[in-house]
């Protein structure tokens, strides 16, 4: 037992004792050595709030208090921030990219919704993800084949909702919700992007939106939101020296995100955003449930708390689920 507390030991006499540089780091060595991982948690804290003279703040506290108190404001600092899919919270009742998918999810707490954003023939940007309108309103033509004011007379099975423009989209999230942008198309129009652009500013969704899409959009955002990437592509973006912390996030399905890519984007402080979506699993329902299930408790393992979900996987990462 004395030997398991002499690390703990050389980190409470650190957070209260010696505030010399060399008396502090000769007590870290036990420390060090120790594989106990809420002892490394507790030693990065403690040796941050020595290097930013913080002893004294902490001194006169129990030293095991103090480092609990910091090492607890360390792993506490970064909640879990939900992104639904397609919208919003999806169901039989509710459909995709519209009113109530979005008040649904800021109803159950969730922080960012993704909006699938396409051009009608005449140049609105339309909240929609499928290539044609016939899933949910009947009607087999594609957007860039249909007006605004036409599609605006469609009405929703389920729900009696016609498409929503992007811009009453992003009125219906200012205040409750950030917005991931999902632009279809590999070659979207100069002014289409600035109209988008345009909305943001005007709802201040601007700064903390997450964008997906071809080059042209992600050039068109770039430094004016974060701009997703793989694995290959922000690390190469950290070699030529960018600053990927500000510039990007890491996106790609949960079961691609190994361990060594979640500790190297960490490392970069580089957001990680794993997607577990229903399309990426099995057809199988019960199969789908148990790999999703699997892949976000690995990753929440590995410290991810971003995830783009479909809703049926939120059960396992709100806390309690609030149906």
């Amino acid at each position: 037992m004395e030997s398991l507390l002499a690390p703990w030991g050389a980190i409470a006499a650190l957070a209260d004792g010696p505030t010399s540089v060399e008396n502090r780091f000769s007590l870290l060595e036990p420390a060090w050595r120790s594989d106990d991982e809420s002892l490394r948690l507790a030693l990065n804290s403690i040796t941050l709030a020595t290097t930013m003279n913080l002893p004294c703040l902490l001194r006169g506290l129990p030293s095991l208090t103090a480092i609990l108190l910091v090492n607890g404001a360390l792993t506490a600092a970064e909640p879990l921030r939900l992104i639904a899919h397609r919208g919003g919270v999806v169901n039989e009742s509710i459909i995709e990219n519209n009113r109530a998918a979005i008040d649904e999810a800021a109803r159950r707490g969730y922080w960012m919704v993704e909006a699938d954003i396409q051009s009608s023939r005449d140049g609105v940007a339309v909240v929609h993800h499928d290539e044609t309108l016939q899933r949910f309103y009947g009607d087999p033509r594609t957007l860039t084949e249909t007006d605004w004011l036409e599609i605006a007379k469609l009405r929703s099975t389920p729900g009696h909702e016609r498409p929503l423009q992007f811009v009453e989209f992003v009125a219906a999230c200012q205040g409750r919700l950030q917005i991931m942008l999902d632009i279809k198309g590999d070659d979207p129009a100069p002014e289409f992007l600035d109209a988008i652009e345009a909305a943001l500013v005007a709802h201040d969704l601007l700064d903390e939106a997450y964008v997906l899409g071809s080059s042209r959009t992600k050039s068109h955002f770039l430094d004016k939101a974060r701009i997703s990437g793989n694995a290959e592509a922000v690390f190469a973006a950290a070699e030529r020296g960018e600053p990927v912390s500000q510039r990007y996030f890491l996106f790609d399905r949960g079961s691609r995100l190994t361990a060594a890519i979640v500790r190297r984007a960490q490392e970069l402080e580089i957001p990680v955003v794993a997607a577990i979506n229903r399309i990426r699993y099995p057809d199988d329902e019960q199969s789908a449930l148990t790999l999703a299930k699997a892949d976000i408790a690995r990753l929440r393992e590995l410290g991810v708390t971003r995830f783009q979900i479909d809703s049926q996987y939120d059960p396992w990462l709100l806390d309690p689920p609030d149906r």
